[in-house]
């Protein structure tokens, strides 16, 4: 039965459906919905740090917060992408690239405090995904914007996770989101994992049960937690350090 739910969320008209109903809600709560509200109400005035923002879309929220008003930008990766330093000129932008491991212990010396701290797409990546958020932790002032991959809450229990590497090929197919025909490959999901690949591998796919009591292990407060309607099985949290 779980599979048959997993399947059933994947599908684009039960996605829709489920989309738009936490549109109103959201629009009825007076919360953000799309990545960019979450920008345009949180980064202005605010120093904003954007962590793991450059894989597949070059700092582009870096930029947004920019535009929004942000008073400082920092992007921290491991690597710098040429698209990204070529906007940083073109556009004579004042974002700041750090080039660093965010999963360090030594994060907050490195950067310093945010009174922002955004961090989408990342922690499904990371093999250690509580380390990882106490360092958020640290450097984190006001709030912190935390999108992952989520996986539908398993029935009748909370705190549900699975580890992707290392399962029996094609066992992870259900959480296979990628597009048919796409050139992206989801290492430990659609294919087999790839040590050598680091960190461009799938590690875990929790619920948002998991994701939120993780959340308040590291010391945040968790404030909204909802879906995201641009692509399936993705859930964003807002959270205040305690």
């Amino acid at each position: 039965m779980y599979r048959i739910q997993v399947w059933g969320y994947k599908q684009a008209w039960v996605h829709r459906i489920r989309s738009k109903w936490h549109q109103l809600r959201a629009k009825r709560q007076g919360e953000p919905f799309m990545a960019l509200d979450y920008v345009r109400r949180y980064a202005p005035g605010r120093s904003f740090v954007d962590i793991g923002g450059m894989w597949g879309i070059n700092g582009r929220y870096s930029f947004e917060a920019e535009a929004a008003g942000a008073s400082r930008v920092v992007l921290v990766d491991i690597d710098e992408t040429p698209d990204f330093s070529a906007r940083v000129s073109r556009e004579d932008s004042k974002v700041e690239f750090v080039k660093y491991d965010a999963t360090s212990p030594s994060l907050q010396e490195e950067i310093g405090e945010f009174d922002v701290v955004w961090c989408f797409g990342v922690l499904y990546h990371l093999p250690d995904p509580l380390g990882f958020l106490q360092n958020l932790r640290r450097i984190c002032k006001e709030k912190l914007i935390l999108e992952t991959l989520a996986i539908p809450e398993v029935p009748g229990f909370r705190n549900m996770a699975t580890f992707f590497p290392m399962q029996p090929t094609g066992a992870a197919n259900p959480w296979d989101t990628s597009r048919k025909g796409a050139a992206a490959r989801q290492l430990a999901i659609s294919v087999d994992y790839e040590p050598a690949e680091g960190y461009s591998n799938n590690f875990w796919g929790m619920t948002p049960s998991c994701v939120e009591s993780l959340l308040k292990t590291a010391g945040f407060t968790v404030e909204t937690s909802q879906m995201m309607s641009r692509s399936l099985l993705r859930h964003a949290f807002v959270a205040r350090p305690d």
